[in-house]
């Protein structure tokens, strides 16, 4: 006999980072159509939301000022942790 163990799954997703670099000002989290945001406080970022049952979301971040983020990256209902990196281009 064969048994799975039963994951726990959280109600929603909480992210939490780090930013490498100094960044002041806000961070957008754009994921299914939403946007979110949260203000940066000593490098440190945190967005709490929920998705849709099973579906996992393409997602990416945005600042205030014109920018992109080179890589998306998949959300889901569970405790995320990241570390990313925030550079100024002139154009």
């Amino acid at each position: 006999m064969c048994s799975k163990k039963k994951e726990i799954q959280l109600d929603g997703f909480k992210l939490e980072g780090i930013i490498n670099g100094n960044y002041k000002g806000y961070l957008y989290l754009n994921y299914n159509d939403k946007k979110d945001s949260c203000m940066v406080v000593n490098n440190k970022f945190h967005f709490e939301g929920k998705t849709s049952s099973e579906i996992v979301y393409s997602a990416h971040f945005s600042t205030n000022r014109t920018a992109a983020m080179d890589k998306n990256f998949f959300i889901e209902n569970e405790k995320i942790s990241m570390e990313i990196t925030i550079v100024n281009r002139k154009i």
